[in-house]
């Protein structure tokens, strides 16, 4: 995600380029091409269990996939003993309930 998503300047600069979002479309001011996206990884659970995608598996698109694809997955990405626990309570609703940050997990 881009700047805006966590509350950044609308208009930024991404490699040398201006960026200007606008709802949540990130774009290059000089084409109007795509440049990312301005949504939150929550906006992003929701929107595909809104669209019939499983909760567990939105869930680990959010977790497990990320920390795989940046080869952290042996530490991060999941509950488990000696990984971090980085943990959001998300309600039914999908508003956070609770953060908790560095956290270490002892499951057993």
């Amino acid at each position: 995600a881009m700047p805006p998503s966590a509350g950044g300047p609308d208009t930024f600069i991404l490699q040398g380029r201006s960026v200007t979002r606008t709802g949540t479309r990130a774009a290059f001011d000089e084409t109007g091409a795509l440049a990312g996206s301005a949504t939150t990884m929550l906006e992003g659970v929701r929107y595909l269990v809104e669209n019939d995608i499983d909760l567990a598996d939105a869930l680990t698109m959010a977790t497990l996939t990320p920390a795989r694809m940046l080869g952290v997955d042996g530490r991060l990405g999941r509950l488990a003993t000696g990984y971090r626990a980085d943990l959001v309570h998300i309600g039914d609703d999908f508003v956070i309930r609770h953060v908790i940050m560095a956290g270490t997990a002892e499951i057993g």
